[in-house]
């Protein structure tokens, strides 16, 4: 059995959405046997052309579950064990939204996103999320109930690359290599792959101008066992307040469990 997270990276805009700099709400998530298991989202504004904008610059203002510093994990990963990661950006420049307007509007899409993602049978996830998202013509508007306000907000790119638990430990890890653009964990080795997108199928060229092109560069950690309950619970975001308000005369809860690790 072996310790995995999850990282996003990079977001390089190589030309943005709209015809203002762009404003992009952008979720990650890791699934474990379509089981969620942590998910974040934040907005990274301000986006022009050949923009180049490290996670660790933004905050990850919604998430939930083994989510932190747009790190998902880390947690233990069996062989058979089935493993998504997901990733989307929206973006929202036609609409000047406040910042916990931004927030609502990341965790209508998490929900989205999930709801899908869980739901995907017999089909790739990512299909499944494009289909979905990209229908919406204005997320703004679906979302948080407010009138359309241009032709430019909606769906960047959307995502979900799989892996098994075995191939996790296929991948080529090594040592850390940039230390000051992303937030890591101790004594991990990475994988790391950067993928394309453009927006094409729901982008109009004559309003919007040139198709969105893109790239997303997210890594993979691997970590050496054993490693402390504490730094598990400094990661884990819980709805529970105490131990001692749990399942009163129940049965016992194991620690493990509080803190989102498969036994």
């Amino acid at each position: 059995m072996a310790l995995y997270a999850f990282r996003l990276d990079l977001l390089h805009v190589l030309v943005k959405r709209g015809k203002l700099t762009d404003s992009d709400v952008v979720t990650f998530a890791v699934l474990v046997n379509k089981v969620e298991r942590g998910a974040g989202a934040g907005l990274f504004p301000a986006l022009a052309d050949n923009t180049q904008v490290p996670t660790a610059a933004v905050a990850m203002t919604s998430r939930r579950g083994a989510a932190l510093n747009w790190i998902i994990g880390p947690f233990e990963l069996e062989p058979d064990d089935a493993v998504d990661v997901i990733f989307t950006a929206t973006n929202t420049s036609d609409s000047q939204i406040s910042d916990q307007d931004a927030e609502r509007l990341q965790l209508k899409i998490m929900d989205e996103i999930l709801t899908t993602a869980i739901g995907a049978i017999g089909g790739p996830i990512g299909a499944a999320l494009g289909f979905a998202l990209g229908s919406v013509t204005d997320p703004v508007a679906k979302f948080l109930g407010w009138e359309p306000r241009g032709p430019c907000n909606g769906l960047v790119l959307a995502d979900s690359v799989a892996f098994s638990g075995a191939a996790l430990g296929r991948l080529g890890f090594g040592p850390v290599t940039v230390h000051n653009s992303f937030n890591s964990l101790p004594n991990a080795t990475e994988f790391s792959m950067t993928k394309d997108y453009t927006d094409a199928a729901n982008h109009d060229t004559e309003i919007c101008g040139e198709v969105a092109r893109t790239e997303m560069t997210f890594s993979v950690l691997a970590l050496a066992p054993p490693i402390s309950t504490a730094f598990y619970a400094k990661r884990r975001k819980s709805p529970v307040g105490s131990l001692a308000g749990l399942r009163p005369g129940g049965d016992p809860v194991g620690v493990k469990s509080l803190l989102g690790i498969l036994p």
